[in-house]
């Protein structure tokens, strides 16, 4: 995926959800290129206000008519599936060049399963060298 692409991603995750931000409910209206979520909130010299995600005084979590601290069902599902991942799985990450490793990076665009793939040929390279 580019750059630009999780960018889009995001923009259609965020624009239009509502947040806390300084206590205050506001309205998400861009991502920019930096990540940065704007908030129509007026700053000095523009209509809106870049916010990260990690700032302290932003509360993505925010739902009108939600209780402050109160976390949404489906946040306390995910919120369950990621310990549940933390404790019993692991990931491994590979870096491919653009222009090395173009063919294998072809073959992965082409294979609808890229991990069950993988673990395919692993496992298949263990029982030939008798792991």
């Amino acid at each position: 995926m580019s750059y630009r692409e999780l960018i889009e991603q995001e923009r259609a995750e965020y624009i239009g959800r509502k947040v806390l931000y300084k206590g205050e409910p506001h309205t998400i209206v861009d991502v920019d290129y930096n990540g940065a979520l704007m908030i129509e909130k007026k700053a000095e010299y523009t209509d809106t206000t870049a916010v990260y995600r990690f700032d302290k005084d932003l509360d993505l979590l925010y739902t009108p008519g939600r209780r402050a601290n109160q976390m949404p069902e489906s946040e306390k599902k995910k919120a369950s599936h990621a310990k549940w991942d933390a404790a019993n799985t692991r990931q491994v990450k590979i870096k491919l060049n653009l222009r090395t490793d173009a063919d294998i990076l072809d073959k992965l665009d082409r294979t609808e399963n890229v991990q069950g793939y993988i673990k395919r040929l692993i496992r298949e390279d263990m029982k030939r060298e008798g792991d």
